[in-house]
C-alpha cells in the first residue's frame, strides 16, 4: 500500500515537472506514455540509479529505438530537474557539436540503432506498397458502392498526393468560399471543397506549408468527383468530410486515424504517397515523370527535392 502511494506521488510530480514546460499538448502525452514505460521496467525513481544503469536498462530493454528515445527523453529531464548528471546519457543517445563549421556526432549508440531501424523498417515497407492500379480500382469500386466521403478523401490522396490536415474539409454550396475578396478571404479559413455545375473547387488555407506556400486553389474537373462532392452534401448547405455525424472538427491525432482507417488495406496517408512517388519515378518518360513530379509538388505544398530525398523508395534514408 505504502509502495503505491509512493508511486502515485512520484507520477505526480512528473506530471506537475512536464506541465510547467514549453512541450506541446503532444509531447507531453508522449513523455507521459515514456514515463509509465520507465517505471513498469525500474523498480524504484529514476533518481535512485546512476547513468550507467539506466544506459544498460535502455539497452536491454524490448522496445524499438524510437521508444528508448523517448525515454531517455524523460530521463534527462528528470535527471536535469534534480541536478544529477547527464553527460553519459547525452554520449549514449548522441550529441551534435560544431567543429570548424562541421557538425560532428559525439557518441550516438542509440541515434545509430535508430538509423539502421529505419533503414530495415522502410525496406520492409516499401516492398508492400500498393500499385497505382490497386489504388485506383480501390477509388472505383468506393465510387460504385456510393461511398461518396470515402471516395472524396482517397480521391484527393491518390490524385493530389495530400497530407492528413489537408482533408479537414468543409463541403458546401456557399459560393463566398472561393472569393478572392481580402473580407471573404480572412473569414473563410478553414479546408473548402465548393462544387459547381462542371467542376469542384478545392480550397486548402490549413496545411503544414501553408507559410511557405499560402492558400492553395485547385479546380477538379474529375466528373465523378464532382458528382461525389454534390451528393455527399446534397441533405443540406454543408457538410464535414471527416466528422459528418458529430459535425465538431477533430484532433490532429484524430484526422489520422479517421483517414487511415478509410484508406486502402488502412496503409494510410504516408504510404499512400510513397506509393504515388514510387509510380511517378518509375515512367520511363523524363518530361513527363518531372512534369507529374512538379504538379503532385505543388498540390501537396512540398518541393521535388524534399519528396525525392524523404519518400523516394530506392533512396536510403
Amino acid at each position: 500500500m505504502m509502495d503505491s502511494c509512493l508511486k502515485q506521488i512520484q507520477y505526480r510530480e512528473f506530471i506537475k515537472s512536464i506541465q510547467l514546460s514549453p512541450l506541446s499538448l503532444k509531447s507531453k502525452k508522449q513523455y507521459e506514455t515514456s514515463y509509465k514505460k520507465i517505471r513498469s521496467v525500474l523498480n524504484g525513481r529514476v533518481i535512485d540509479f546512476d547513468e550507467e544503469f539506466l544506459i544498460n536498462m535502455l539497452r536491454n530493454i524490448d522496445a524499438k529505438p524510437e521508444t528508448k528515445s523517448q525515454m531517455v527523453s524523460v530521463i534527462l529531464l528528470i535527471r536535469r530537474n534534480h541536478k544529477l548528471d547527464v553527460d553519459d546519457i547525452l554520449f549514449y543517445r548522441g550529441t551534435r557539436v560544431k567543429e570548424n563549421g562541421i557538425s560532428k556526432l559525439i557518441g550516438g549508440e542509440l541515434y545509430k540503432e535508430i538509423q539502421d531501424h529505419k533503414v530495415k523498417s522502410k525496406i520492409a515497407t516499401n516492398n508492400d506498397l500498393p500499385t497505382m492500379r490497386e489504388l485506383e480500382t480501390f477509388l472505383e469500386n468506393l465510387y460504385k458502392e456510393k461511398k461518396y466521403g470515402d471516395y472524396i478523401l482517397n480521391y484527393l490522396l491518390i490524385h493530389y498526393g495530400v497530407r492528413n490536415k489537408d482533408l479537414d474539409i468543409l463541403c458546401t454550396f456557399q459560393k463566398k468560399v472561393i472569393s478572392k475578396t481580402k473580407q471573404n478571404v480572412k473569414k473563410y479559413t478553414h479546408n473548402y471543397l465548393y462544387p459547381t455545375k462542371y467542376y469542384c473547387w478545392f480550397i486548402v488555407n490549413e496545411y503544414k506549408t501553408s507559410k511557405t506556400y499560402g492558400r492553395k486553389k485547385i479546380r477538379i474537373r474529375d466528373r465523378h468527383f464532382q458528382k461525389s462532392v454534390i451528393e455527399y452534401i446534397r441533405d443540406g448547405e454543408k457538410k464535414l468530410l471527416l466528422n459528418p455525424v458529430t459535425k465538431k472538427e477533430v484532433t490532429e491525432e484524430g484526422i489520422g486515424r479517421i483517414v487511415k482507417d478509410k484508406t486502402y488495406k488502412k496503409i494510410g496517408e504516408g504510404r499512400i504517397f510513397k506509393a504515388i512517388i514510387k509510380h511517378i519515378l518509375s515512367i520511363e518518360n523524363m518530361e513527363v515523370r518531372m512534369l507529374k513530379l512538379h504538379l503532385i509538388s505543388d498540390s501537396r505544398g512540398t518541393s521535388p527535392q524534399v519528396i525525392i530525398n524523404h519518400y523516394a523508395t530506392d533512396i536510403p534514408i
